[in-house]
């Protein structure tokens, strides 16, 4: 099974801020269900990647550089080898977090002091398998994919000129291509 969740909007619309409460509550959510589930044994993953200026960056390990896409015939396109972390506990997971926000590309615009300026996404991966063997399902994958894009903007409200307006249109252009691609596959 796998999941998504899209904040889209105009900069400065709270995105950002829906997507942590967002993460906060499906972290808690997750965890209460381990909690309430002792016959299974749960293994709990966490990947980061951010989309800047066409660019694809671990979050979780910024200094390697840029990260490549692949196409794979079975799975689509993908991304080469993003950092996986086993999520310990709540708090570890929101330790995680931490990281990734701060190593996040924010700048300032007419409308927001810290604007993402660029697309995050969040995947949270979940193995589940039977401690002992019945006659249910014995193990299963979840993937959560939390995506807090870019906010869309126009340079006559942000006030951008030069790099930032550079910045802002691809931006812009990677969100028409979004929505574009969601169009087509109505």
């Amino acid at each position: 099974m796998n999941a998504t969740i899209f904040a889209y909007g105009q900069t400065s619309s709270g995105k950002t801020f829906t997507m942590r409460g967002i993460s906060e509550n499906a972290v808690r959510d997750i965890f209460e269900h381990i909690k309430n589930t002792p016959e299974r044994d749960f293994v709990l993953k966490f990947s980061a990647l951010e989309i800047y200026n066409e660019t694809v960056v671990d979050l979780l390990k910024c200094k390697s550089g840029s990260l490549w896409l692949l196409d794979d015939s079975e799975k689509s396109t993908i991304v080469d080898k993003p950092q996986e972390e086993i999520v310990e506990n709540g708090e570890h997971l929101r330790h995680l977090i931490g990281i990734f926000e701060a190593q996040r590309q924010v700048g300032e615009t007419a409308l927001n002091d810290k604007s993402s300026r660029s697309h995050q996404i969040i995947r949270l991966t979940i193995e589940s398998s039977l401690r002992e063997s019945s006659g249910s399902v014995k193990a299963f994958g979840v993937s959560l994919n939390l995506v807090d894009l870019a906010g869309s903007e126009r340079a006559s409200q942000t006030n951008a000129d030069g790099k930032g307006l550079k910045k802002g249109s691809h931006i812009n252009r990677s969100l028409l291509t979004l929505t574009t691609v969601i169009r087509k596959l109505r």
